[in-house]
């Protein structure tokens, strides 16, 4: 038989806090958070809508064993936890995404702060909200240390609600994304394998993608036999399936480097994979290419726009002009300069709109 009931924790909550716990607390918050925290602006693939939507979707990766065994290891050797080491290198991938160093990550904690409630049913969950400042671009393990006090002092001051926080907070509000964070980290460090419960009933965790998303991005993370568990889940009117996969490889690739190297800087931190930098850096930049080197850039130009003369050669917002219209439009410009004595060596000042024509 339970000691108690929901109903007798929902009195004690309510009892406990007010007066002097009521306001230590919530002195708490509104020095870490103050009124407005900056709303993180992650790049999109698409404009963010005047109100915010909940359509999504997720997407899944895997963290190795061999890396989830070191960042336990460089967790341990710090004086903390997994969370921690998580949570630092989900800092990094945001900032450097952003382009800020002030972020504010919502995350759930389970609440149940009494022993009495360990068999009781009922929902204790409350959101904190955990915001690190890093302008001065440290080292990981200095960002480490800072995520680390930042969990620590959102942990001791667990109890206020989510909701009367934000009352109490009074943030600017805006229809198109929720106050106070925009994304949310979760780690779940229940065990999500088959369980046998009794000799009838067994018990096993399944992902369902319900095909919405409360904000813009949640990073859910499991620690399993086979390593860690990255599930994204993400608002699909902001990005797009490839974009939120990208993101993912860079967490694991800032885990990889961070716990390797923690005396680098959040500036300095590897972002690309391997595979990416090999892409990016030595076959598209692989640009060399034979041309006829006794013509100049003009006739180079005349001799594509003869070629391929219907092909889009220059787009600005929604205009755009082929390589016929452009040669065109280019040889009209130099007879009319001709006109008024210009030619080889005259100097012709050029004031005009953004635009391709």
């Amino acid at each position: 038989e339970l000691p108690i009931q929901y109903g007798d924790f929902a009195e004690w909550q309510a009892e406990y806090l007010k007066g002097e716990v009521l306001q230590k607390q919530l002195g708490y918050w509104e020095k870490a958070l103050g009124s407005n925290p900056p709303v993180l602006e992650l790049p999109s693939d698409r404009p963010r809508p005047m109100v915010q939507t909940n359509v999504g979707a997720s997407l899944t990766r895997n963290i190795s064993r061999s890396l989830t065994q070191r960042i336990n290891d460089y967790s341990r050797r710090q004086g903390g936890t997994l969370f921690m080491t998580l949570m630092a290198a989900f800092n990094v991938v945001l900032a450097r995404y952003s382009g800020q160093f002030d972020i504010s990550i919502g995350t759930p904690i389970a609440g149940r702060t009494r022993k009495e409630t360990e068999g009781l049913i009922g929902l204790f969950i409350n959101t904190l909200v955990m915001r690190t400042q890093f302008y001065d671009n440290p080292t990981f393990r200095d960002l480490w240390q800072r995520t680390r006090q930042s969990s620590l002092g959102a942990f001791e001051n667990q109890d206020i609600p989510f909701e009367l926080l934000v009352d109490k907070l009074q943030p600017d509000r805006d229809m198109s994304y929720p106050p106070l964070f925009q994304v949310m980290f979760i780690l779940q460090n229940a065990p999500l394998k088959v369980q046998k419960v009794n000799t009838d009933l067994t018990m096993e965790m399944i992902t369902v993608d319900m095909g919405t998303s409360t904000f813009d991005l949640t990073l859910s993370l499991s620690e399993g036999d086979n390593g860690i568990s990255v599930s994204a889940e993400y608002n699909t009117d902001l990005f797009d399936s490839s974009t939120i996969g990208r993101l993912l490889s860079h967490y694991i690739q800032i885990l990889d480097q961070a716990v390797l190297n923690p005396q680098l800087r959040v500036s300095e931190i590897p972002l690309l994979t391997p595979e990416e930098e090999h892409r990016i850096l030595r076959e598209w930049n692989d640009t060399a290419r034979s041309r006829d080197r006794s013509l100049c850039i003009h006739q180079l130009f005349e001799k594509q726009a003869s070629k391929t003369p219907d092909a889009v050669a220059v787009v600005h917002l929604d205009d755009s002009v082929t390589y016929g219209e452009l040669d065109k439009q280019a040889n009209q410009i130099a007879r009319y300069l001709q006109k008024y004595g210009a030619g080889p060596e005259v100097k012709i000042g050029v004031m005009a709109d953004k635009s391709v024509r």
